[in-house]
């Protein structure tokens, strides 16, 4: 079954398998490499990412330490329009108060004329 002529080709064959098999080889090894950087590229990717979320954490508290002062400002505002809209009411009411006596006094001062 084997004859001379497809002993004379298996040269042929086994010359295009081992040129198969090197471009195999060097297919497998550039996938590799690539998978080695890949890899390398996926630490330092998350190296950042760390690196990132420890900036942002550190945003946050600057913020969150800003609206605390924010809101501690508001309510010594508040506290002061408070107090200034308590002094405006004792005021009111005194202006009032003397405004009510000076026309008492002129009404006083009418009267006693009348009646001397």
């Amino acid at each position: 079954m084997c004859s001379e002529q497809s002993l004379t080709h298996l040269d042929d064959f086994t010359a295009k398998l081992q040129s198969k098999i090197r471009k195999l080889d060097e297919d497998i090894l550039a996938n590799v490499r690539m998978q080695g950087s890949a890899g390398q590229r996926g630490r330092e990717d998350l190296a950042n990412a760390k690196l990132a979320i420890n900036d942002l954490a550190f945003k946050i508290r600057g913020i969150q330490e800003r609206a605390v002062a924010a809101e501690v400002m508001v309510q010594e505002l508040s506290r002061d329009i408070r107090s200034l809209d308590h002094c405006k009411r004792n005021l009111t009411a005194t202006i009032t108060a003397l405004n009510q006596l000076h026309m008492l006094g002129t009404k006083w001062v009418l009267i006693t004329k009348l009646i001397f």
